[in-house]
Order: structure tokens, then C-alpha cells, then sequence
């Protein structure tokens, strides 16, 4: 419960932006019940993937992964970043399939997590080049 509730709040803080721009963009309440799901389904793979990183005892891959999720979140004080994954998400669903109501949010939303999650892959691995270049700076298993 505690692992689920860890993703709950950190996926949606760095969903916090997006979401706010999102709910100018998609006033139906079908729209934005997409969106929400959309984000709902990243709480849901952040948390599985964390807890496979758990079972396998992966730790430091399960630390790199949540300190590159906090270092993502801090993007969205520059939100440049955030902004060109939703525009980019955003054309390619509508050219893939237009505006359907509901179902066009949630493939935005996940095309839009998809991106982000592609920069969170590349500062994890960042992440974890240093802890192997660093080994004091490892953690220590529980």
C-alpha cells in the first residue's frame, strides 16, 4: 500500500503542470476523466516496475529510478520540456485518430507520459553511470 501511495503522489507531481494545461485544453468532463485515467495508468507502472526492482532486488536501479523521477519533477519549473512532449503527444494522437471524446485525452496522456518517462529513463541511467562510477555513493541493501 505504502509503494502505491508513493507513486500516487510522486507521478502525479510530475504530472502537476501538464494536468493544469491540460484542463484548459480539455474543458469536457469526458476529456479530462481521460486524462486522469491516463495518469492513473503511469501510477500503475511506476508502481509494478518498483515493486518488480523490489522483488529482484534491484536497489540501486529502484534508488536511480526515484531520484529521477524527483530530478524530472524540478523540469517542471522550466516547462519548456513539458509543453514540447504535450504538443508533440498531442498532434500525433490527433493525427493518429482525431478527437474522440475521453479516449483522445488518454492516448495524449500517455503518449505525453511516454516521452517523459523516456527522460526519466535517460537521467536514471545517468544516475546510475555515476553510483557505478562512485560506489560511495551506493546504497546500501535493506
Amino acid at each position: 500500500m505504502k509503494l502505491w501511495l508513493k507513486w500516487i503522489l510522486l507521478v502525479w507531481l510530475n504530472a502537476a503542470f501538464t494536468f493544469w494545461v491540460a484542463l484548459g485544453e480539455y474543458p469536457q468532463a469526458l476529456d479530462r476523466f481521460g486524462i486522469v485515467c491516463g495518469v492513473f495508468t503511469f501510477v500503475a507502472l511506476y508502481a509494478m516496475l518498483d515493486n518488480y526492482l523490489l522483488n529482484t532486488k534491484k536497489f540501486q536501479i529502484r534508488q536511480a529510478v526515484l531520484i529521477s523521477v524527483f530530478v524530472k519533477s524540478l523540469f517542471q519549473l522550466y516547462p519548456g520540456i513539458e509543453l514540447a512532449a504535450g504538443m508533440v503527444a498531442t498532434a500525433f494522437v490527433e493525427w493518429a485518430i482525431g478527437k474522440i471524446a475521453a479516449v483522445s485525452a488518454y492516448f495524449i496522456t500517455l503518449m505525453d507520459g511516454l516521452l517523459l518517462s523516456l527522460l526519466v529513463a535517460l537521467i536514471t541511467g545517468l544516475i546510475s553511470f555515476i553510483m557505478n562510477k562512485f560506489p560511495k555513493l551506493r546504497i546500501k541493501s535493506p
